[in-house]
């Protein structure tokens, strides 16, 4: 019969963890680690792109009334063409001629890729009057070539704009519909914006 001695018997801890069981231990927490990761980063870009269509949203909801104020806010319309819209604000004054400080301009930049508002500076200099039968589309870029009608943007990321008037002779025009056609993150969104100027309106 054979009997260990008190020095030599097993003493490895009866639950202690082979090297295997270490090893599917570690691929484990890793193959949970990296479903948390890869949720986790589903959810960001699904909250991302959530946020960009809201962008989207409140971009178009901001671009329509920005497009018609300036036209509203117009006595009459003078002129037009592919890229602009020329706006008599009224005969503010009162010399019965169109003032160079009572134009304003609604221009598309197709370089840019903006929509522009020009209106005259303050204490434009000399605020030159023109009879109303003027050719008002080569006044306004004489003006703004000289620096008398000044540009603020009011809509980035167009890629297409028209006009379109209910007359075929401006001045006899009463509705204007202005389209832009807008980069998003969602993809081109089609804005419209129809107004009447104020002194027109039926």
């Amino acid at each position: 019969m054979t009997h260990n001695a008190p020095g030599l018997r097993d003493r490895r801890p009866a639950h202690a963890f082979t090297l295997i069981e270490t090893l599917l231990a570690i691929a484990l927490a890793a193959l949970i680690a990296l479903s948390v990761v890869g949720m986790l980063f589903s959810a960001s870009r699904a909250i991302a792109a959530e946020a960009e269509t809201q962008d989207d949203v409140v971009a178009k909801q901001l671009a329509e009334p920005r497009l018609a104020a300036p036209i509203r806010e117009a006595a009459k319309i003078l002129a037009s063409d592919d890229d602009r819209l020329v706006l008599w604000l009224g005969d503010t004054t009162d010399d019965g001629l169109v003032n160079v400080s009572e134009l304003r301009v609604l221009a598309y930049n197709e370089g840019l890729e903006h929509v522009l508002v020009y209106d005259a500076v303050p204490g434009v200099s000399p605020d030159t009057g023109y009879d109303p039968d003027e050719d008002f589309l080569a006044v306004a870029s004489a003006a703004v070539g000289a620096g008398s009608l000044e540009g603020r943007v009011i809509i980035t990321g167009v890629s297409a704009w028209t006009i379109t008037l209910d007359e075929a002779t401006p001045t006899d025009a009463r509705v204007v519909s202005v389209v832009v056609t807008r980069s998003g993150s969602a993809g081109a969104q089609e804005i419209t914006a129809v107004a009447s100027p104020r002194a027109t309106v039926p």
